[in-house]
């Protein structure tokens, strides 16, 4: 590797490469007004991911994974070479540094692409990720369909009221039974009040015409029908059924976001791209500084505007945000990002931030007034 990085018109680029360890970087040269200039493709050495799942039913978690690239094909395997949870997103970023650093990893080595969380999920219960792969073989997408969701998934499970719910005929065809079993195994459960919140009597119409008897079901109640079901192909199509579900519930919760409140999800969406550029600010730089960036570089200027905004060096819980705090926040981050990018010291945009809020919060509550 070169002692010094080679100039570049990209400082973001040129950053990156000065951070690479293991890898070099790919040089493209291009004309540019007769005159030669150099740019930097960077090759990373790793992909990466953190994420944060809000539960509302059990405890929210986090979770991190990297998948380091091979040396020798240049490509990644299927699998992620390291993962974990935890139940913070703070802590996810902070164990994936610690990784990080004991493989000597920088963070300009690695690129943000987050993998499929179910294959982590199901590495984390000890499985091999060979029944994950295998699943995206056996059930294509649907093309051009309004939910994105699996053909498979969306013939399992729909949405009655609000709430994903899937039928006795459902079950009955994947799991190969006849419809009477699947009606007489209902028929034996308690009728209790479990029963009555899960389950819901039915009709449908058969191809002769005649009108029958079905039972809906949430996934509670599709849980308690299928637990007498054994067999390595029972086992299977619980395991769809459930990760339909899921998928169902999490579409149902996009939707009714967005109906309720229209430009929130627009809020949020501008206020994590604010993120974004802010993380990219500390990257350039520290990088130009010659100094390494890690997990608690990007935290302490994020709680930074988190101070601005609540007075407190606290996470936030952007769920607990009105639209007004989440739009001041962007601002206020995007502030930070220019400051940091000017090469103005913590203190002074300590300082600075806080004016820029007290001015920001006083004109969004002029606008509101005036459009009340």
């Amino acid at each position: 590797m070169p002692s010094a990085a080679p100039k570049t018109t990209n400082p973001r680029a040129a950053g990156t490469a000065r951070g690479l360890l293991s890898q070099p970087a790919k040089q493209v040269l291009t004309m540019t007004d007769k005159s030669l200039t150099l740019h930097v493709k960077p090759s990373y050495a790793a992909k990466y991911g953190v994420e944060f799942f809000e539960r509302k039913t059990i405890d929210s978690y986090a979770l991190w994974a990297i998948t380091l690239k091979d040396p020798e094909t240049k490509r990644y395997p299927k699998n992620p070479t390291a993962y974990g949870k935890t139940a913070t997103l703070e802590q996810a970023h902070l164990d994936l540094t610690a990784w990080c650093e004991a493989h000597g990893l920088a963070f300009a080595d690695i690129r943000s692409e987050p993998p499929a969380w179910k294959l982590v999920k199901d590495l984390l219960e000890g499985k091999s990720g060979a029944e994950w792969h295998a699943r995206q073989v056996k059930r294509p997408r649907l093309a051009n369909t309004i939910l994105d969701i699996p053909r498979a998934d969306q013939q399992m499970v729909y949405a009655i009221k609000g709430q994903p719910v899937t039928d006795s005929l459902k079950v009955a065809e994947y799991f190969e039974k006849n419809h009477k079993n699947v009606l007489r195994a209902y028929d034996n459960l308690p009728k209790d009040e479990f029963n009555r919140l899960n389950f819901e009597p039915a009709d449908f119409t058969d191809k002769n015409g005649e009108v029958r008897r079905m039972i809906r079901m949430t996934w509670k109640g599709f849980s308690m029908l299928a637990m007498g079901f054994t067999g390595q192909k029972a086992y299977h199509w619980k395991q769809q059924f459930l990760d339909a579900f899921e998928m169902m519930g999490q579409e149902i919760d996009r939707r009714r976001e967005t109906i309720a409140d229209p430009p929130r999800k627009n809020l949020l969406l501008e206020k994590r791209q604010s993120g974004g550029w802010l993380t990219d600010a500390v990257l350039e730089w520290r990088t130009d500084q010659g100094k390494l960036t890690n997990a608690k570089h990007y935290m302490a200027e994020n709680r930074l505007c988190n101070w601005c905004l609540t007075g407190a060096f606290d996470p936030i819980d952007e769920a607990a945000l009105k639209n007004e705090e989440l739009a001041l926040l962007r601002l206020v981050r995007e502030r930070n990002a220019a400051l940091i990018v000017a090469g103005i010291d913590y203190a002074e945009r300590k300082s600075r931030l806080a004016q820029y809020t007290i001015r920001q919060r006083t004109r969004l509550l002029a606008v509101q007034d005036a459009a009340a």
